[in-house]
């Protein structure tokens, strides 16, 4: 389960983006992403258009993306990470993260 932290932005990072049936690096995806609530589905405000997670790097095709530190979430609440890329070709993926949110304690 993927933890988000409640004080900071949570870096989002679909890594090696490829196509399943070729296998080949996928560099010109259009990528976003929304946060649900596991519980009841609902979309977290801030979230419900998409967030974009743009090309990182074209040699490894990692695609990224920022959910910030100003979302309304709950510590301690599963929440469902849902995203959806398609291709100029017409290729589709979809990915659904279980997370769950709380405060990060580092160390000093």
């Amino acid at each position: 389960m993927l933890n988000l932290d409640l004080t900071t932005d949570n870096l989002v990072t679909w890594a090696a983006m490829t196509l399943a049936s070729t296998g080949a690096l996928v560099d010109n995806a259009t990528v976003s992403m929304k946060l649900r609530v596991a519980s009841t589905l609902a979309t977290v405000a801030g979230t419900s258009a998409g967030i974009a997670l743009t090309i990182a790097s074209t040699a490894t095709c990692d695609y990224q993306g920022v959910l910030g530190s100003t979302l309304s979430l709950s510590a301690g609440v599963k929440y469902l990470l849902d995203i959806t890329a398609s291709t100029t070709a017409g290729a589709n993926a979809f990915r659904r993260i279980p997370c769950r949110a709380d405060y990060h304690w580092g160390t000093s």
